[in-house]
C-alpha cells in the first residue's frame, strides 16, 4: 500500500480534528505530518515537511486558500480543498485541484478523493497536472487586489495599485509605495514582477519595474528616462526603448 504524507491547513481546530478522525477509519496508509491553523503557518509547514498532499481550507482569515497558493513560488504537491462554502467549488475545479470536499467531510467522499490522488500520483501526467495548476494560479487575479510578499517577520500584504515602482538590489528588491516607506524583500525583481502579474507594470530596465499609473513623462534624450509622479527619474535601457514607446502611445 502506497504511503501518503499529508498536512492539514484549516483555521478551525474542530474541522481539522474531524478530518483526522475520518482519515483514521479509512483503508489507506496516510500520515499527517502537521496541522496549520492559518495560511501563513501553512506555507511554513509545507516548506518544512514537503508533503505529497495538502488538505486546504479555503475561507481563512487574512489570506484564503487560493491566495495562499498564489503566493507560493512552487507547488509540488496535490491539493484537496475542504470548506463549508460550496460557492468555491467552481474556483477549485478551475485551478485543477485534485478534489473538493464540503464540510462536514464524509468518509466515502474522502476515500474517493484519496483513491483519485493515488491513481493520479502514479500516472505519467501527475507532474504535468501540478505544473498546470501553478500556471493557472499565476494567471488568475486574486479576489482582492493584494499580493503576499515574504519578509523576515512573515508575510506583508501589499495593495498592487499602491506600488509605484520596484528596483533590483542583487537578489533583493526595493518596493516603493504611495505615501509609505519603501520595503526590501529577499526576492528578485523578476519574481516580484511575476507575483504582481499586471500589464500596468513594465520592466524598463533590468533593475527597474514601474507602474504606468504613476508615470509623469518619458524623456527620450540623454539615454532616455521616465519621470515618476514623485519626481523620481528611472533610466530606460536601450533595448526597452522601442517597446516602452509603443506601450505608452497605444
Amino acid at each position: 500500500m502506497t504511503k501518503i504524507n499529508a498536512v492539514i491547513i484549516d483555521d478551525e481546530k474542530l474541522s481539522a480534528d474531524a478530518l483526522i478522525w475520518e482519515l483514521d477509519g479509512l483503508e489507506c496508509d496516510i500520515e499527517i505530518l502537521g496541522i496549520a491553523n492559518s495560511a501563513k503557518e501553512g506555507i511554513r509547514l509545507i516548506e518544512e515537511k514537503k508533503p505529497d498532499l495538502v488538505f486546504l481550507d479555503i475561507e481563512m482569515p487574512v489570506m484564503n486558500g487560493f491566495d495562499m497558493l498564489r503566493s507560493m513560488d512552487r507547488i509540488n504537491f496535490s491539493i484537496i480543498f475542504t470548506t463549508a462554502y460550496d460557492q468555491y467549488a467552481i474556483n477549485a475545479f478551475e485551478i485543477n485541484a485534485l478534489d473538493y470536499l464540503l464540510k462536514p467531510v464524509s468518509a466515502d467522499k474522502l476515500q474517493q478523493a484519496l483513491d483519485r490522488f493515488l491513481s493520479q500520483k502514479t500516472s505519467d501526467t501527475w507532474v504535468e497536472k501540478l505544473e498546470q495548476l501553478q500556471r493557472v494560479l499565476k494567471q488568475q487575479n486574486p479576489c482582492f487586489n493584494k499580493i503576499a510578499i515574504p519578509t523576515q517577520e512573515g508575510l506583508e500584504f501589499l495593495v498592487v495599485d499602491k506600488i509605484v515602482r520596484c528596483t533590483s538590489d542583487s537578489n533583493y528588491t526595493n518596493i516603493y509605495l504611495v505615501d509609505e516607506k519603501p520595503i526590501m524583500v529577499s526576492k528578485t525583481l523578476g519574481n516580484i514582477q511575476e507575483r504582481i502579474n499586471s500589464e500596468l507594470f513594465v520592466r524598463v530596465h533590468k533593475s527597474h519595474l514601474i507602474n504606468l499609473n504613476y508615470v509623469r513623462k518619458y524623456v527620450k534624450v540623454e539615454g532616455g528616462y521616465i519621470v515618476m509622479d514623485d519626481g523620481t527619474q528611472v533610466p530606460v535601457s536601450r533595448r526597452k526603448k522601442d517597446n516602452l514607446a509603443q506601450i505608452l502611445t497605444r
